[in-house]
């Protein structure tokens, strides 16, 4: 099977499963696909940058904790409606592993266990930056179905994922016929201005279709906006997941999904988007 009918095949099997568990599946549903997504993410950032076993499972366990405590804040802020003097006692404890405990035993885990000192600040970085990057930026994807209830989260999650999706054709069919200024070569040798512009240009035109379809509250100022930042996020974060994969020397992050490579590959665009749709569904223009 060629790389493209394996890349179909999976779409085919997966994009009607994420929509029905998007829109009619349970409130607890979305947030165990993101902790699942969450989980594999961690193990293949963990495999590109982590020597040994130990520390593999050290990092994937600060992941999850990022994930908790950051899916447990951000979720009591969307439904105490931008409000948060009244906490729970169990923020105390999430807010100190996540400020003062996380850092310490990355640091020390690696401090005893590399005898090299520039190796071991090399790997407590990145521990820590796993943590970040897969426990936070997963923990918006979770919250984002949160907002306005049932009947307007799912519709965040399908501006966040068309926006993306059309975001990333446009890039490449605008690079292939239009491409000749490259954008970042020494990171992606293949990727022009001309595509970066026709795929800002796509999820601008998928926002005001999502106007149209199924989300008749967002404005043209919500297209123009959410279109360009969203995209251009999104951008970065591919740009950023290549620069991971060339400083480890690896071609993929995994193999899960067949013609996709691995979750970081096919998520590295909406983690960044994520935050953006997070911050301007919650404070900027909720609906």
């Amino acid at each position: 099977m060629s790389n493209l009918a394996a890349r179909v095949m999976v779409a085919l099997v997966v994009v009607p499963g994420l929509l029905a568990l998007l829109i009619l599946g349970p409130d607890w549903g979305w947030w165990a696909l993101a902790s699942i997504a969450c989980l594999v993410a961690l193990y293949e950032f963990a495999r590109m940058t982590q020597d040994t076993f130990s520390a593999r499972m050290t990092s994937i366990i600060l992941g999850l904790s990022y994930f908790t405590g950051s899916f447990l804040l951000m979720l009591e802020y969307v439904h105490g409606n931008g409000h948060m003097e009244h906490q729970p006692v169990y923020f105390v404890p999430v807010l100190l592993w996540l400020g003062i405990f996380a850092p310490i035993l990355a640091m020390l885990f690696h401090l005893f266990s590399t005898p090299d000192p520039k190796e071991a600040m090399d790997q407590s970085g990145y521990m820590l930056l796993g943590a970040v990057y897969c426990g936070v930026l997963f923990a918006c994807l979770a919250v984002i179905r949160d907002i306005g209830g049932t009947g307007v989260g799912w519709r965040w999650i399908l501006v966040l994922l068309g926006l993306n999706w059309l975001n990333d054709t446009g890039a490449y069919f605008s690079g292939r016929f239009l491409g000749k200024r490259k954008l970042f070569p020494r990171v992606s040798p293949k990727k022009t201005w001309e595509g970066a512009i026709g795929g800002l240009f796509m999820g601008v035109a998928w926002l005001l279709l999502s106007e149209v379809i199924y989300f008749p509250g967002l404005t043209i100022t919500d297209a123009l906006i959410l279109g360009l930042f969203g995209g251009i996020f999104g951008q970065v974060g591919d740009l950023v997941e290549s620069v991971f994969k060339r400083a480890r020397g690896v071609k993929d992050s995994g193999t899960i999904l067949p013609g996709h490579g691995g979750i970081l590959d096919r998520m590295d665009a909406v983690l960044f988007t994520g935050p953006v749709v997070l911050i301007y569904a919650m404070w900027l223009h909720p609906l």
